[in-house]
């Protein structure tokens, strides 16, 4: 693996982890035994990776809650008005 700044390296390893991003450079790999990389693989393209993945989440989450929120707004007035404030 390459880094176009290798200082920075650090900072993501000890905010994010090893484990966590080797998930991100799995499929880039040569070998998976001797865990070699392919040509020009740089540590600042998994942590872009990882980004891209974590402001997905968000927006899919967000996404998500709006459904559900209106999802469950949808049924309680369904049973509300069948069944009463109660559901008796």
């Amino acid at each position: 693996m390459l880094f176009r700044d290798e200082a920075n390296a650090p900072h993501f390893l000890q905010n994010i982890s090893y484990y966590r991003l080797k998930g991100y450079w799995w499929d880039m790999q040569a070998d998976y035994t001797l865990h070699t990389f392919n040509n020009n693989i740089y540590f600042e393209d998994i942590v872009d990776r990882y980004n891209f993945d974590r402001h997905l989440r968000l927006i899919l989450f967000d996404a998500i809650e709006r459904i559900e929120i209106s999802l469950r707004t949808k049924m309680i007035y369904h049973m509300s008005m069948r069944y009463g404030a109660y559901g008796i």
